[in-house]
């Protein structure tokens, strides 16, 4: 798959307590160790699938999660009581 002209595509592991915003990334590409395109690239960092709907929850309807959150933690005490007695 070609993207804006390219013809390779990499992902970067970032970690967990990056904060969000936006960003910008200097990409250089080198010809036998020499600096050929030097190049930013502005990139936006966000929570994405079940940890955005999550956070969403917990700030626009925070009520809610805290229920959620404590029949979580009843539920899953109540399993391992029921595992631990086997």
């Amino acid at each position: 798959m070609v993207l804006e002209e390219a013809l390779f595509r990499t992902n970067i592991r970032l970690p967990a307590n990056v904060p969000e915003g936006p960003f910008e990334a200097r990409v250089v590409l080198f010809s036998n160790g020499v600096p050929v395109v030097d190049r930013a690239l502005h990139i936006e960092v966000g929570k994405i699938g079940f940890e955005r709907a999550v956070f969403q929850l917990a700030k626009q309807k925070p009520l809610l999660y805290g229920i959620a959150a404590v029949l979580l933690a009843l539920l899953s005490g109540w399993g391992a009581s029921l595992l631990s007695r086997r």
